[in-house]
């Protein structure tokens, strides 16, 4: 007979400590405590990795556009400076189109030596990019005390230098 004693006992304790901490007065809201909330299944590591990958997807969609932008910009340079020295130099191919020279070795004497210049750009942006990668890596451990796994891979400089060579090749043969 005592368990159903208890049981009320229990509940009356229960009610004296919430009326004790929320106030009993009808009109509060909170009562006279203020109420603190607290989240039991949000783990900082989560909040940390969504925080790291937003940061990601942001400089990767920064990254993209700045390359869109970067190489549009150097298709319209190669071509101005294709035109431009196609121009000037048209004694020359004329003096070799006397000679018998074809369209493939004309092209090939007059952009051979820009090939070099152009490597030797590809090639320095190598140590300039890594560099870049270590400026950001350390001002974001400065600033949030992240790193963001960031490389260069070797695809990535193959491609780059295609690309580049491409674009070159391209603008030659088309405005010659």
């Amino acid at each position: 007979m005592k368990e159903p004693n208890s049981n009320e006992e229990f509940k009356n304790i229960a009610r004296n400590v919430l009326s004790k901490f929320y106030g009993s007065h009808p009109g509060t809201i909170y009562g006279k405590n203020i109420m603190y909330g607290a989240s039991f299944d949000v783990n900082s590591k989560d909040i940390e990795a969504g925080f790291i990958s937003g940061i990601s997807k942001t400089v990767n969609i920064i990254l993209i556009a700045f390359i869109v932008v970067s190489l549009l910009i150097s298709i319209i340079i190669l071509i101005v400076i294709t035109n431009i020295m196609i121009a000037s130099n048209k004694k020359a191919i004329a003096t070799f189109s006397v000679l018998g020279y074809t369209n493939r070795e004309k092209v090939m004497l007059f952009f051979a030596n820009f090939i070099p210049t152009i490597l030797f750009a590809c090639f320095l942006m190598i140590p300039v990019t890594l560099v870049l990668i270590s400026v950001f890596n350390a001002f974001m451990m400065a600033t949030s005390q992240i790193v963001l796994p960031l490389v260069l891979n070797y695809s990535t400089i193959i491609i780059s230098i295609t690309i580049c060579l491409t674009v070159f090749a391209l603008t030659s043969m088309l405005t010659w």
